[in-house]
């Protein structure tokens, strides 16, 4: 008894969220592909422009002044498979950087050596190879600093802003006259492609029809005489038929109708029928695709339908309308 009402309730309760943990899982993982492809290349891009903090404005230099170079380069940097031999914490690829002793080089310690107790002159070429490298040293320093300190204010949400800018302003272009030209002749190209021309239309297909402005429209639900006479399925009413298939028909009114497939239904059979042919049902969409989706087990109420009818009691015969009747 305890088992089988601990399944009911635990597949009870798993219908009810798993829809919206796999909706959860789907915005994180776009979240996550947009943060890592594009906003966080954006940012990087954006840190090129801020190697000086006492140049920048003063939002983003006083970001860089709250900043502690050693313990946030340890907490918000690229750890490394190593540890600190006097900390024993893991080290990170931005705390290197930072403390790399180039950046700290002063102009005596590149004028002069110490040779013998003495202080000697550098020659001039190594002089110019140490100042170059402590410019290069003290530019990659900065930009470490700027990605600790993005990363510890938040900062980069900036980046992941300036995409979504970014891919508005593409579909504000691809919307005019000059957008769809240079959009068809960048396909041509893209379908000129041996390897690509194979999958790039498909893709487009399913990213039109997600992402597209125009919607399917269908005008109801129907039943029709489907695969053959005497056997009736659901289908949605999609409009009339094509002027072809009218001029050589003999009926006059033909309509056009999607049969969907049970149990996935963006698949399934166009077929066009005689209107007369067709059956009009007072039912929404989503009833007709819970019934197609279950297999005739979901039911609309106004057709009969039993809401609290569990799924498992149908495929085991129990709570069906008419049962216990018996054949003459």
């Amino acid at each position: 008894m305890f088992v089988n009402d601990f399944k009911r309730l635990f597949m009870k309760g798993l219908a009810a969220l798993l829809p919206t943990v796999v909706t959860i899982a789907l915005l994180l993982w776009a979240f996550n592909w947009v943060n890592g492809h594009i906003a966080s290349p954006i940012t990087d891009w954006i840190i090129t422009f801020l190697p000086d903090p006492e140049e920048v404005p003063g939002f983003f230099r006083g970001a860089w002044l709250k900043t502690d170079a050693t313990r946030d380069s340890l907490r918000y940097g690229h750890q490394l498979d190593r540890l600190d031999p006097e900390t024993g914490r893991p080290l990170t690829l931005e705390y290197e950087i930072v403390h790399h002793p180039m950046c700290y080089l002063s102009d005596q310690d590149i004028e002069f050596v110490i040779e013998n107790g003495n202080r000697v002159r550098r020659p001039a070429e190594e002089r110019d190879r140490l100042t170059k490298l402590r410019e290069e040293a003290r530019k990659r320093r900065a930009v470490a600093m700027w990605h600790i300190a993005f990363s510890k204010w938040r900062l980069n949400v900036i980046g992941f802003l300036i995409a979504i800018a970014l891919v508005y302003v593409v579909g504000y272009f691809l919307s005019g006259l000059l957008g769809r030209t240079v959009l068809r002749m960048v396909e041509s190209m893209v379908l000129r492609i041996p390897f690509i021309r194979s999958l790039y239309p498909n893709i487009k297909q399913v990213t039109d029809f997600l992402f597209g402005d125009r919607q399917i429209e269908f005008g109801g639900v129907v039943a029709v005489e489907y695969p053959r006479r005497g056997v009736w399925s659901l289908g949605l009413l999609t409009g009339p038929a094509m002027k072809t298939i009218e001029k050589n028909a003999s009926a006059d009114d033909l309509v056009t109708v999607f049969i969907p497939s049970s149990p996935t239904p963006v698949t399934g059979y166009t077929i066009t029928v005689p209107r007369s042919d067709v059956i009009e049902l007072g039912l929404s969409i989503d009833e007709a695709l819970r019934f197609t989706i279950s297999g005739g087990v979901i039911k609309p109420p106004s057709e009969g339908g039993q809401p609290e009818m569990a799924m498992k009691d149908v495929f085991q015969g129990k709570n069906l309308p008419g049962q216990g009747r018996q054949n003459t």
